[in-house]
């Protein structure tokens, strides 16, 4: 078979039924400038349509290679593509006239999210006369038959004479016999024909068999190298992801280290406070002693005056008793004067320094107080730890008393617990693996939360079990993740109370009243 028969045929399948049009009828030759025409004439015909990376269906139905329906408005109509088109290449590749393996190139290209191209070519004379619902026609290729006229003798003439009739008699005979030889012939060659085109089929099958192995082996290599790119990709998520939790760990180790620091700290800090409220309650009895005393001396001062005033009287009623009141007045007036220059005085002084003295040491421990105070203000987020990092326990000037409380709806949250829980719960967690990124972190640092304060909770992703979610949402009025409920039951029993979302249970726990949210729920046992 001629190669460029075998090209027209790959480029115009219809061409194969048409074999013998493209040979000389004397000789059997191939029309070689007539077939090279014919090829030339498709290949400048062909056309390329360029498809975006936005494209998840050309809209089009085929069959083998040509096109027989397009979709308005699909991508295809929008790139002007019309029905009775063929295939040529997809992204490059040469199609096979196979409607399943053309189906699996562009399903293969589709799947990659990526701009490609479509090479179309306009149907040849021959496909528009087929597509039109005539009939085609083959050219006649009849075998030449055999002369059946009547034998000439070597002189040239006619049999005649006496003889006449056997001679005719054997032209007769020879006649049927050259007619049954030439009907042989005929059906020698039909049947050859016939043998021939079986032979074009099965080539044409086991043709468009082998193109359709080359498709599926590409299609199979590209799943391959697909599924071994993804398989790099998860092995180096989860490299990063060991490596995050080994840092994690780093931390929660040496978060523990800190924690473990700040209670020691806060144990010796303690005991300084009680030494120093011992030390200021010593200083009030001391100063409450001196202003007793003060208050004594006074009352001694007082009735000395009175004294003075009586014997002013006497010093009027006559002149002796004058002088000796006066006398006695400036002895008294001395000694008093000697009493305040020496044992008040040095008294008094002592107690005011004294005083001033504790007045330091209360203006010491205030602005100790202080600092630590504005320290947890500016980190509220550290839970536990943060409220006792300024030194001070749960009586210094840093607490939240019963109306931050009340502002925060505890006690009516502690009545409903009490109420719909009673002493046993569970705490539940109401999370979503499709959450955004603040979202994930705040459900990270809730399960952190109760796992450092040891106690147990389920966690309800709510993009996987809805139904649960519904119920959940409208027990808390919000449609937001992460939310915390409490649980008692199981299966359709079950009771939920809503707890509060991230920002609240970390607002209790910076309060300290978390245990007492959870204090019936079930806890981890301590490791040995």
């Amino acid at each position: 078979m001629s190669s460029l028969y075998q090209q027209l045929c790959f480029l115009a399948p219809s061409e194969k039924g048409f074999r013998n049009d493209w040979k000389h009828d004397e000789t059997g030759e191939w029309k070689i400038e007539a077939l090279t025409k014919e090829i030339k004439s498709i290949q400048d015909s062909v056309f390329e349509k360029v498809f975006s990376a936005e494209t998840t269906s050309l809209g089009v139905r085929f069959v083998e290679k040509k096109v027989i329906f397009v979709a308005a408005g699909s991508a295809a109509a929008k790139q002007g593509i019309q029905a009775g088109v063929r295939f040529v290449k997809i992204d490059g590749k040469s199609v096979p006239n196979s409607t399943s393996a053309i189906n699996a190139m562009l399903r293969l290209i589709l799947r990659k999210s990526k701009s490609f191209s479509v090479t179309l070519r306009p149907p040849t004379a021959r496909e528009r006369h087929r597509d039109s619902g005539k009939p085609l026609t083959k050219p006649s290729h009849s075998s030449s038959k055999i002369s059946t006229s009547p034998k000439l003798h070597l002189n040239g003439s006619a049999s005649q004479g006496s003889g006449g009739s056997s001679r005719s008699e054997v032209d007769t005979k020879s006649a049927a016999s050259e007619t049954q030889v030439t009907e042989e012939i005929i059906k020698l060659k039909n049947s050859v024909s016939g043998l021939q085109k079986k032979l074009d089929t099965e080539r044409k099958l086991r043709e468009n068999e082998r193109q359709q192995g080359d498709i599926w082996k590409q299609l199979m290599n590209s799943q391959i190298q697909e599924l071994e790119t993804a398989h790099k990709v998860k092995e180096e998520e989860l490299k990063q992801s060991n490596a995050k939790i080994a840092r994690l760990s780093e931390s929660l180790d040496k978060t523990n280290q800190e924690s473990a620091r700040l209670k020691e700290r806060l144990s010796k800090t303690s005991d300084e406070l009680e030494n120093t409220k011992k030390a200021y309650d010593d200083s009030n009895q001391k100063k409450q002693r001196a202003e007793k005393e003060k208050s004594e001396i006074k009352t001694k001062y007082d009735s000395t005056k009175k004294e003075l005033e009586e014997i002013t009287k006497i010093f009027n009623n006559g002149q002796q008793l004058m002088l000796s009141a006066h006398k006695k007045i400036e002895e008294l007036e001395a000694k008093l004067k000697e009493a305040e220059d020496s044992k008040l005085k040095r008294l008094l002084q002592r107690k005011d320094e004294e005083i001033t003295r504790l007045k330091r040491q209360v203006e010491d421990l205030v602005r100790i107080g202080g600092v630590g105070a504005s320290s947890q203000a500016r980190d509220p987020s550290k839970g536990e730890l943060g409220r006792h990092r300024n030194g001070f326990g749960s009586d210094n000037s840093f607490k939240i008393d019963s109306a931050d409380i009340e502002d925060m709806d505890l006690k009516e949250l502690y009545a409903k617990v009490d109420t719909d829980i009673g002493t046993h719960g569970t705490i539940v967690l109401l999370v979503s693996h499709c959450a955004g990124q603040v979202a994930k972190g705040q459900q990270d640092r809730l399960r952190h939360l109760f796992a450092a304060l040891g106690y147990k909770f389920e966690e309800v992703d709510g993009a996987m079990n809805k139904s649960l979610r519904v119920v959940l949402c409208e027990k808390s009025g919000i449609g937001t993740y992460p939310q915390v409920f409490m649980k008692s039951g199981e299966g359709d029993n079950a009771g939920y109370v809503f707890i509060g979302d991230s920002q609240r249970v970390f607002d209790m726990n910076e309060v300290g009243k978390i245990h007492q949210i959870f204090r019936g729920c079930a806890r981890n046992k301590p490791s040995a």
